[in-house]
């Protein structure tokens, strides 16, 4: 028998990560990745719109969207003003989202560099000149890769097909995998 596992919520779950490792304290980013279901079925209901589409919207907020409910955002289309003001009413979302902001400084601040260049956890690199959230896209992928390579490296066989933010494999104990992971 083969297992679909996947990192949940990686995006933020690595954010979230980061930001402690520098000394931010992310309390509502910290409340949404432990209750992950209970906010987005909540917020399905409170904004009466698909929770794929509020997922989506807050990711789109780590990497240099904002949360103006403005026709030039691209998710004004998707969710409209009245949905989107609602949305940055909210004080849990609001919260998050400016968790995003200051986290996102934070982390790119404190990334090595080598010759005006950002160099991720994969010793890739990227100009400085880019912009925050194509440079915090970069270091977040860098992480989530380099997350898979540790897994990869546990599991060796049992993994069968990477995919997007997780693999596919044989039985395997997640919990051992996850510790080995925060140690590194």
């Amino acid at each position: 028998d083969l297992y679909d596992y996947d990192m949940s919520n990686s995006h933020l779950t690595i954010f979230y990560g980061l930001c402690e490792r520098y000394g931010m304290n992310c309390s509502y980013i910290g409340e949404y990745n432990e209750k992950k279901n209970y906010y987005r079925n909540k917020w399905s209901d409170d904004f009466n719109t698909e929770i794929k589409k509020l997922k989506k919207y807050i990711l789109s907020w780590l990497y240099g969207n904002d949360m103006n409910p403005v026709r030039g955002n691209p998710y004004y289309d998707v969710l409209n003003y009245h949905r989107m003001n609602n949305i940055k009413n909210d004080r849990m979302l609001n919260g998050i989202y400016k968790e995003i902001l200051e986290g996102r400084k934070l982390i790119i601040r404190n990334q090595p560099t080598n010759n005006g260049k950002y160099v991720n956890v994969l010793n890739k690199e990227i100009p400085k000149k880019n912009k925050v959230g194509k440079t915090l896209s970069f270091f977040q992928f860098g992480y989530e890769t380099k997350v898979l390579e540790i897994v990869n490296e546990l599991i060796g066989d049992k993994m069968k097909v990477l995919i997007y933010d997780g693999w596919i494999g044989e039985k395997c104990d997640v919990s051992i995998l996850e510790t080995t992971i925060k140690q590194r």
